[in-house]
């Protein structure tokens, strides 16, 4: 069976992007839309003259994310209660999961 991926190049399906939009590898692990933001941003930033202005529209966006991350947050915390309310096996294996830990500090307690 063949996949569909194979054959394409690695770059179908990604948004255009300009060599120098300052996202480096980023653009490989984004998303379109997440992408799409970013360029707006660039854009809107390019637009302001003054580094007061820049700086207004930074703290604003950064002030928007953070917003964002905390309502993802309790997003998934509303989940996981739903989850381990509703679903048995998913609460046992909460329950019994043991942490991985890291091995390289495992190592240096030796």
């Amino acid at each position: 069976m063949a996949h569909a991926f194979v054959g394409r190049p690695a770059t179908a399906g990604l948004p255009e992007t300009e060599p120098d939009n300052g996202l480096g590898d980023d653009s490989f692990v984004l998303g379109d839309v997440q992408l799409k933001e970013i360029a707006r941003f660039q854009e809107e930033i390019r637009h302001h003259e003054t580094d007061a202005d820049k700086y207004r529209l930074c703290t604003r966006t950064r002030d928007d994310l953070l917003r964002r991350h905390a309502d993802l947050q309790l997003l998934i915390a509303v989940y996981e209660h739903v989850m381990l309310d509703e679903c048995a096996a998913y609460r046992t294996f909460k329950e019994t999961s043991v942490p991985a830990t890291n091995q390289k500090d495992d190592e240096t307690e030796e």
